[in-house]
């Protein structure tokens, strides 16, 4: 607030009553001009007393698409441990993967003044975001790159695509169809990659047909893979690129009266904890989801202490569990 008054050449005083007072307070000018310093500076008024300030800080942030994936549940798990042994705290906020709702959780922390916040971004730059950055608050990307200027903690997913994907072409199958997310979240576009990568290395031509992209929830995994085999030429095999699209996935396959691995082999991108159960169990690549929270603590933790520090990166590779949906086909 002093640096504000400063720039606006007012006191701090009038720029209390030009933020929270009745606009009779302070003259329309001086308004402009308090307002645009807060801009300029990219200060955010503090919600908190002067105790509760204190307290935030030893509080991080994850921020995450959907709580209810196990997969951020694991991650949390490992991203609290590691922020605990850094004598701080976690909360969590939700983004439900919409860009607005993500922006306005990022505000909301900002102003509760958080130590730290890791984020796994829903692909977009925001309003949010860039005062996160104007506040210095650091800001980890996790399994989502946002851009060169932000550390990052993710699996390569182009690595384990390409596994999966190639255990199905060496068990026989040729038509291959993909079951991915949007390609703004970098982590959907490098499972597509691993994808066509292992096509290519294998001689099989990419086919635009086989290609289908989902919003990552399981009834657009049960929608695209319904489309897929009720098509003239359904697919010898489908890789499915998360968890939960691969959930609606099979919920169509059995729909459809096919049996995995023999008319249709499966794999998909994220273990799960059914995957074993669900006959005749189902392949799938495995992250290292506790070492990713803990490695998204241990960034978090390291750019407070070193703020001037070059930016790091910490990919982690994935673990292909082969399962019996791979199969061996009869007819690819």
């Amino acid at each position: 607030m002093s640096d504000v008054a400063r720039r606006a050449g007012v006191s701090t005083a009038t720029v209390s009553r030009a933020l929270s007072g009745p606009a009779s307070s302070v003259r329309g000018e001086t308004r402009d001009r308090v307002l645009r310093a807060v801009e300029e500076i990219g200060y955010v008024p503090d919600r908190l007393a002067r105790n509760l300030r204190r307290r935030s800080a030893q509080i991080f942030a994850l921020v995450v698409s959907d709580i209810g994936n196990p997969f951020f549940t694991a991650v949390a798990r490992g991203f609290e441990d590691g922020a605990r042994a850094a004598d701080h705290s976690v909360i969590i906020a939700d983004t439900d993967e919409i860009p607005a709702v993500e922006s306005r959780r990022l505000l909301e922390l900002v102003a509760e003044g958080v130590a730290g916040i890791v984020l796994a971004s829903t692909g977009t730059t925001s309003e949010g975001l860039e005062q996160a950055v104007r506040a210095r608050i650091p800001v980890v990307a996790l399994d989502r790159r946002i851009d060169a200027g932000f550390d990052t903690v993710a699996c390569d997913g182009a690595r384990g695509a390409a596994e999966a994907v190639g255990a199905l072409i060496a068990a026989g199958r040729r038509r291959i169809a993909l079951i991915g997310g949007p390609e703004a979240i970098s982590s959907m576009a490098d499972r597509r990659d691993g994808y066509e990568r292992a096509l290519r290395e294998h001689g099989i031509a990419v086919d635009p047909e086989l290609v289908v992209h989902g919003d990552m929830r399981e009834a657009s995994g049960h929608d695209a893979t319904a489309a897929l085999l009720a098509s003239a030429r359904p697919p010898g095999a489908v890789f499915v690129a998360n968890n939960l699209m691969a959930m609606g996935a099979l919920r169509a396959i059995f729909a459809s009266g096919r049996r995995i691995p023999d008319d249709l082999a499966i794999a998909c991108f994220d273990d799960f904890a059914a995957s074993e159960l669900i006959p005749p169990g189902i392949a799938a690549v495995a992250q290292p989801t506790y070492r990713l929270g803990a490695g998204a603590a241990e960034l978090l933790v390291r750019r407070i202490a070193e703020p001037g520090a070059p930016v790091r990166e910490i990919v982690l590779p994935g673990r292909l569990i082969e399962r019996p949906s791979i199969g061996l086909a009869r007819a690819a």
